[in-house]
């Protein structure tokens, strides 16, 4: 409740927002709901507009001139009544709304929808009512002041892969356009600036937490400008705005693979842990702190990979150990657990009276060099490292103090499973590192090939192969852990109680028709398991696909979007040789709650269908991984780079 100043109660309304209908056409012969006119919107959307705890209503269209059933009731009322409204996504908008004709008959879109949301829109901007105008929503908006649109986008505009705004409308400016082709992506109204339209599916964009991020808010490396220069696509990743890719993932792997990449790992953390002079200070605290023996590190200039342990022996994070010198060590952490890693240490040097200072180091910038030729490539980029890093040996490192990009550590210890070096420089240096390095052949990539690579070269990853409820000796971690030597350490006695109590494996998939994905249950004559890391590539609008060694493209919808569709009762899969473009609807999926459109997310020609879907469609339900929708030969390989990595996807959804 809230209270005036003459102390008058005051109720807060729940606002009411209203969603534009979509609408299915009855089909000629059509029988049950497919011979009826229907009008629905997406779960996703309601869902969406709900969790901001406000009421959602649909708007139907107004039949006031029925024979059947008239009504007084008008489009204007809705906007009088409720406190917004948003024009929904859907089918195209006709080109007869803003062109005299269509340049081709398929392209005629939805001129009866159009004329319903055009209305709509007139009465909540006369009402003052804000409108959020969503794809489809957008051009509409647009065609609404007289701009126009792209018919055929994947021709004028092959880099767009959707419909798009052409020409702007009057009295509206520009918000926001795409890196690399200008296409516009967001519109607002001068005259009503509460009147907005974006080209992208919030709906798809779960909330983190309370709040959803904005980009504004998430946490950039110094190479952030560098990266959004080079159009590399910004995801969230553990609350930093990283590069996913900057155009394919695939060839970026490769690339890694075959020659030099590089990889701007500065949301890692950097922490210096020092003590005093001529004392073992440092090591005596990481002798307790670290799960593997740090007086493995006899000289300066080696390092030390080792998990660090809760009490109960699950692992808070895995790390890596420099010895700089006696008094000074330098760890680095995952940028994910950095604050929670940072806490631990502070909690355990005060508790045990090590005597120890801690010091975070975000002045700093990590560029991780990977691939047959990256050592020389970044010696021919900074030849003053030469002579001090000829010698080093895996997990070896040097400290040169005087370059180009003034002081430079240069460390053996990548996780990609190549050869190469990891640079640390001031962050404002690397800005000036990152295009020499460009220029040198070392390749740009983004996160989803970190992922790929390390997963290729078995390596684990934190937050899917092991946690804070995870024991190093059951995620094939023991070498990493020294339970033999007298020394104790956090987690020692919960580790040797429990023992190893899983075996931790690779797993290649040699036959074709299922998939290995993350999470899946694994059955073996030892005992039931469970997948921690697999390799599917996914979509922000819930597909899965899989790159098929012939070239081919496996397709179906994930566990997450199964779980939202609910009962699955009916499935329409396009006939064998259509042939599709990106952003077009290749299927149709009725289940007990909606009905809704699945979009290509790339374009090819439909080559096989899952025909048990047509009597089975509840088998995507019990398990949509095996329950494949069709199988696609791609048209445009450069689609594929649109795709999102499973660690990418579990971010965006929330997982």
């Amino acid at each position: 409740m809230l209270y005036g100043r003459a102390t008058q109660q005051i109720t807060q309304r729940t606002l009411r927002i209203g969603i534009s209908a979509r609408i299915f056409h009855p089909e000629p012969g059509g029988k049950g709901l497919r011979g009826k006119t229907l009008q629905y919107l997406e779960e996703s959307i309601a869902h969406w507009v709900m969790s901001r705890d406000v009421l959602v209503f649909m708007i139907p269209t107004v039949g006031h001139q029925g024979m059947l059933h008239p009504s007084n009731i008008r489009l204007r009322d809705y906007a009088k009544h409720l406190d917004g409204l948003v024009l929904q996504g859907g089918a195209d908008v006709s080109p007869q709304s803003y062109s005299p004709e269509a340049t081709r008959p398929e392209w005629s879109g939805d001129r009866v929808r159009d004329m319903y949301e055009l209305e709509l829109l007139h009465e909540f901007i006369e009402s003052g009512k804000p409108v959020l105008g969503i794809c489809r929503g957008c051009q509409l908006i647009n065609v609404a002041f007289g701009g126009t649109l792209y018919q055929d986008i994947a021709s004028d505009v092959p880099t767009a892969g959707v419909h798009a705004v052409k020409t702007l409308g009057r009295d509206l400016s520009v918000e926001a356009v795409s890196a690399g082709d200008d296409i516009i992506e967001a519109v607002r109204y001068n005259k009503a600036p509460f009147v907005v339209g974006v080209q992208w599916h919030p709906e798809f964009h779960r909330a983190q937490g309370p709040e959803q991020r904005l980009m504004t808010e998430l946490k950039k490396t110094s190479l952030y400008a560098t990266h959004c220069a080079s159009h590399a696509r910004i995801v969230d990743f553990g609350g930093w705005a990283m590069p996913l890719h900057y155009g394919s993932q695939l060839e970026e792997h490769q690339a890694v693979r075959t020659d030099a990449g590089m990889f701007d790992v500065s949301h890692m953390c950097v922490i210096d842990i020092g003590g005093t002079v001529g004392s073992d200070d440092v090591r005596t605290f990481l002798r307790y702190v670290l799960a593997n023996d740090i007086d493995k590190l006899k000289n300066p200039g080696r390092a030390l990979y080792s998990c660090m342990l809760n009490a109960h022996g699950g692992v808070i994070d895995d790390l890596i150990v420099y010895l700089v010198r006696e008094d000074l060590f330098r760890v680095v952490v995952n940028a994910a657990t950095a604050e929670q890693d940072i806490v631990w240490l502070n909690q355990l040097n005060a508790e045990g009276e090590f005597g120890v200072t801690l010091m975070p180091r975000r002045d700093l910038a990590m560029i991780a060099v990977q691939g047959p030729h990256a050592c020389e490539k970044v010696l021919n980029t900074v030849p003053e490292v030469r002579s001090a890093t000829e010698a080093l040996q895996p997990f070896g490192f040097a400290i040169v103090p005087a370059t180009p990009y003034g002081e430079m550590l240069l460390a053996r210890t990548g996780y990609t499973g190549e050869d190469g070096f990891e640079l640390i420089v001031a962050a404002d240096a690397a800005t000036a590192l990152w295009p020499k390095l460009a220029k040198a052949g070392v390749r740009p990539c983004g996160l989803g090939a970190r992922d790929t690579l390390r997963l290729e070269a078995g390596m684990n990853l934190y937050g899917q192969d092991m946690d804070m409820n995870t024991s190093p000796l059951d995620a094939g971690l023991g070498w990493t852990v020294e339970l033999m030597a007298a020394r104790d350490f956090v987690g020692k006695a919960a580790l040797l109680r429990a023992g190893c109590r899983a075996t931790f494996a690779g797993l290649v998939l040699c036959e074709t028709g299922g998939v290995l994905r993350a999470q899946q249950t694994v059955l073996t004559a030892a005992g039931e398991g469970v997948i921690t890391s697999a390799d599917l590539q996914y979509t922000e609008s819930h597909e899965w696909l899989r790159l098929e060694t012939d070239g081919t493209v496996t397709i179906g919808i994930t566990d997450h979007a199964q779980e939202a569709l609910g009962d699955i009762v009916f499935l329409e899969l396009p006939t064998e040789g259509t042939k599709i473009a990106a952003g077009k609807s290749l299927a149709v999926i009725e289940s007990v709650k909606a009905a809704s459109d699945i979009y290509a997310p790339i374009s090819g020609e439909v080559l096989e269908i899952n025909e048990k879907l047509a009597d089975e469609p509840g088998a995507v339900n019990a398990d949509p991984y095996a329950a494949w929708l069709l199988k696609l030969k791609p048209s445009e390989q450069a689609e594929l780079a649109s795709l999102m990595s499973a660690e990418a996807y579990r971010q965006s959804i929330g997982g």
